[in-house]
């Protein structure tokens, strides 16, 4: 039996983990239309509605991050001179300071969310993007607790993107922050106070309590473009 256009909706929204809104505007529709859409109307227009079905179908043909990992990892960089060539490495290297773009990097051995030192800088370690669905970002990173469920499932990822200026912050938006401990917080940003301090919660405030950090104590902050939950 074919799928319905909820259906199609509802399993979009699980493989790649865009919100409702971000959603209507990938498919180029009203937000206002899309919201009854999901629920049991269809577009009135057979075009528009055939479109969509298509549209769709295209999202979701596109690999999840985690067949794309299955396809490069069991590859070994040094194998032959032909593969060295072909085989780009899975991990990339996010400077925390300056102006560096990310770099590739060859230690596949490296666990993304990690800090290291590459020539006296510290540098995020994250899997690069190749889904050009979720557009421009530094690399994805991996949830690993349940203090941000359940937009932030543990075992999902969430696509990164470093900030130019860590001044520059919405409150109400998430972030991900890495202090000078080395320390990184997926969190939510509740207010930017006078003294140039963060206030950090969770969703789950009662097993994750509120905490704040100064700005001079931030390394690093990422906005946080896109989630893709654990399937």
């Amino acid at each position: 039996m074919d799928e319905t256009l909820q259906e199609k909706i509802e399993r979009a929204i699980g493989v790649t983990g865009m919100t409702y809104k971000d959603l209507a505007k990938e498919l180029g529709v009203s937000f206002h239309n899309f919201y009854k859409w999901k629920g049991s109307s269809n577009p009135r227009d057979h075009k528009e509605y055939q479109r969509v079905m298509n549209s769709l179908d295209v999202i979701l043909q596109k690999p999840s991050p985690g067949k794309m990992f299955e396809k490069t990892a069991g590859k070994p960089l040094t194998e032959t001179n032909q593969s060295k060539q072909s085989v780009q490495p899975l991990l990339v290297c996010i400077f925390l300071s300056g102006g560096d773009k990310p770099q590739a990097y060859v230690n596949e051995k490296a666990v993304p969310g990690s800090v290291v030192k590459l020539n006296e800088k510290p540098a995020l370690i994250a899997y690069r993007n190749d889904l050009p669905i979720i557009g421009e970002v530094d690399g994805l990173i991996n949830v690993t607790d349940e203090s941000m469920a359940p937009k932030f499932r543990y075992g999902s990822w969430i696509a990164i993107k470093k900030l130019t200026y860590a001044g520059i912050i919405n409150p109400g938006y998430y972030y991900y922050i890495i202090d000078k401990n080395y320390k990184g917080l997926l969190r939510k940003v509740r207010s930017l106070m006078e003294n140039d301090t963060l206030v950090l919660h969770a969703e789950d405030e009662e097993n994750y309590p509120t905490i704040s950090r100064s700005i001079n104590d931030i390394l690093a902050v990422f906005s946080v473009e896109a989630v893709i939950t654990k399937v």
